[in-house]
């Protein structure tokens, strides 16, 4: 699995079109939707999203600190799914400004 990090609007989908010659439809990308499922029942969640070949989820842990808990919990939520999917991946890739960065494997 090739998984894509990043802040919004980064060039994720377009790299992962780019590089992987595929289309939008290939790519699973992580949503408020998803997570909320994860935080629900992450081991089937979780084996249903590692299935795909490309994985596309926003860093949403650089910014302020929720105060509301519900926020909070969802933002760790999302954190944990990140980290199972990048130790999972064959190839991480953070993209920051339009550039890709490898962080783990070969693309």
């Amino acid at each position: 699995m090739l998984f894509i990090i990043g802040g919004y609007a980064s060039g994720k989908h377009e790299f992962a079109r780019r590089t992987m010659k595929c289309a939008e439809s290939d790519i699973f990308t992580i949503t408020d939707v998803i997570v909320s499922d994860y935080e629900k029942n992450s081991e089937a969640i979780f084996d249903i999203i590692k299935r795909h070949k490309i994985v596309i989820a926003s860093e949403i842990g650089c910014g302020i600190l929720p105060l509301d808990k519900h926020v909070r919990a969802h933002r760790e939520a999302a954190g944990r799914l990140s980290i199972r999917l990048a130790e999972t991946a064959d190839v991480v890739v953070q993209m920051v400004c339009g550039i890709p960065r490898v962080i783990k494997g070969q693309l």
